[in-house]
C-alpha cells in the first residue's frame, strides 16, 4: 500500500530484464477506506495485467474475515462487494489484452 507506483514499476521492469516469466502471488491492498484500495487497485493492477511478462496474478483472499490481513477483503462478510472489486471485475471483462501487445 506504502510503495509508489514508480517503485513498482521500476521493480517490475527489473524483473522483466530477467527474461522469466512473472507470477505476482499474494497480492492485497489493506485499506480501510473503500475508495482508497479502489484507487490503488487502479493504480497497480494494469501494471501487472497488460504487461506481457507476468503470466498470472493471485489475489490472496478476498472474503471479509477470511483474509490474514485485515481490510485486504474485496467481499464484505454480508456478500457485497467493496468498490475495488466492482472495478477489478469490469477491468478484467473489458481490456481485451490481445489489443495491448
Amino acid at each position: 500500500e506504502s510503495a509508489s507506483t514508480s517503485t513498482i514499476q521500476n521493480n517490475l521492469n527489473r524483473l522483466v530484464a530477467t527474461g522469466l516469466d512473472i507470477y505476482i502471488s499474494e497480492l492485497d491492498v489493506s485499506l480501510a477506506d473503500d475508495n482508497a484500495q479502489k484507487t490503488k487497485y487502479e493504480q497497480l493492477f494494469p501494471l501487472f495485467w497488460t504487461n506481457p511478462a507476468v503470466k498470472g496474478i493471485t489475489i490472496w483472499g478476498y472474503q471479509e474475515n477470511q483474509t490474514w490481513l485485515p481490510n485486504t477483503h474485496l467481499v464484505r462478510a454480508d456478500g457485497s462487494e467493496r468498490p475495488a472489486m466492482q472495478w477489478l471485475k469490469n477491468y478484467v471483462a473489458t481490456t481485451n489484452l490481445s489489443d495491448l501487445t
